[in-house]
């Protein structure tokens, strides 16, 4: 099932430590990570030539966790650390389609 804008913001409020679990966001908190969120996706178009076949209200499973957590990196005040959701989003988005090398016996 696909997750919104809502789900990656709530989950990248949390991730921040901006949102306790299991209590919902703030309206500024949310206003400030939905504006993040929509940044970030124009970033990736823009300067990083990444193409998706998704809108930000529509984003597959696969790149919810490592969107989200992009975005906590990026909240203003947030010191969590995104590096590896980074490294999974650009393995979805470049996957490494390179065919291993025949094996070749030398006499």
């Amino acid at each position: 099932m696909t997750k919104t804008a809502l789900d990656v913001g709530t989950r990248a409020l949390r991730l921040a430590g901006r949102t306790p679990w299991g209590q919902a966001a703030e309206a500024e908190d949310y206003a400030i990570a939905e504006e993040t969120y929509t940044a970030l996706l124009a970033e990736f178009s823009e300067a990083r030539g990444m193409a998706f076949e998704w809108g930000e209200d529509a984003v597959p499973d696969t790149l919810f966790l490592p969107l989200a957590g992009i975005v906590a990196m990026r909240l203003p005040g947030s010191g969590y650390d995104g590096r590896q959701e980074w490294k999974d989003l650009y393995a979805y988005v470049f996957p490494d389609d390179r065919v291993e090398p025949a094996r070749v016996d030398y006499f």
